[in-house]
């Protein structure tokens, strides 16, 4: 069978890169599909068996290419969002009706949390959806036999947008506090730099600790597992998520978190983490030194959020839910 993986982003090897979008393109292949890779409507085929779309946004461009063919939309619908001109309840009109109408004429519709398949089919007319989670390959993202070391790790893109609802610049405003008890301890900072990255190193350099943060960019997944491997704290405050696979990833390795309950969060991490506002500069700096100051806290946090993420979110739940539902709709 051949199945057309579309993603409208900018340069196609983000799908590659981005665990989300790599981790379902791997699963196609493991069911031993044929995946063509298409990132705008152009490289999109007429001649698939099957289109695999990751957005409700720009899912028009495949459906209208798809014809009678089954269609499939994954990702985050974000109903209501912020910040809500982002929600599709503020979205234009024209860009409603599109991700209503990709909503009804799809063949399945695949919500990656609780909290999104709660807020779309509570709301909105939707064809066939299902909660399919996203998944952790728990064989990769697992616990080395190593000693952790002392640095805080967050991996994001800081795209405007992303940077803003991931707290990234309260992340370097809470250091300073994090600092004057632990003065050897670094933040690395990991992922694609955009646009807002300038105002993070302005913020560092404003608070005198530029000396004090690696802004590393991007980094392979390999390096990417090793920084969550050894970390003593991954930190990502948020202002909402439609699942957190970043924060998935890092309790896989077994790493403690801060994080914040806002959106799908809570669902994700459990009781495995801690908690903060992700406005709150203070009650981010409080957690992490929270976590610094108590290893047998670190320590099962750490346990605690592995055994959740391998219980719940496994690569193998995807994939099989996957293969089950294209399945169905390639069968009917």
């Amino acid at each position: 069978m051949k199945v057309c993986f579309f993603a409208h982003v900018p340069q196609k090897d983000i799908l590659n890169t981005v665990s989300f979008y790599a981790t379902d393109i791997q699963i196609l292949r493991d069911l031993g599909y044929e995946v063509i890779l298409a990132t705008r409507f152009s490289e999109i085929p007429i001649s698939c068996d099957l289109y695999f779309i990751w957005w409700w946004t720009w899912a028009f461009m495949p459906l209208l290419k798809a014809l009678n063919k089954p269609t499939l939309i994954t990702g985050a619908f974000d109903y209501i969002t912020y910040p809500v001109e982002k929600s599709y309840l503020y979205r234009p009109l024209l860009e409603k009706m599109l991700m209503s109408a990709a909503l009804r004429w799809t063949k399945a519709n695949l919500f990656i949390s609780h909290f999104e398949y709660d807020a779309v089919t509570s709301n909105l007319p939707t064809c066939n959806p299902h909660y399919v989670p996203c998944a952790v390959n728990t064989n990769l993202y697992t616990v080395a036999d190593k000693q952790r070391e002392n640095f805080i790790f967050n991996v994001a893109w800081s795209g405007e947008f992303n940077a803003q609802r991931k707290c990234l610049k309260q992340i370097i405003e809470a250091f300073p506090a994090v600092l004057a008890k632990y003065p050897g301890i670094r933040l690395v900072m990991a992922g694609r730099q955009g646009e807002f990255h300038p105002i993070l190193v302005e913020a560092a350099q404003a608070l005198g600790i530029s000396d004090k943060i690696d802004f590393i960019g991007v980094v392979s997944e390999e390096e990417k597992i090793r920084l969550m491997q050894r970390c003593a704290v991954y930190v990502q405050p948020t202002l909402e998520e439609g699942f957190g696979l970043a924060i998935a990833e890092a309790m896989a390795c077994g790493a403690a978190v801060v994080t914040s309950p806002a959106g799908a969060v809570p669902e994700v991490v459990g009781e495995n983490g801690i908690l903060v506002d992700g406005h709150d500069v203070s009650a981010i700096s409080n957690g992490i030194i929270q976590l610094l100051d108590d290893k047998n806290l670190r320590d099962d946090l750490g346990k605690r959020a592995r055994a959740y993420i391998v219980e719940n979110y496994q690569y193998h739940r995807r994939r099989d839910a996957l293969a089950q539902i294209i399945n169905e709709i390639t069968s009917g």
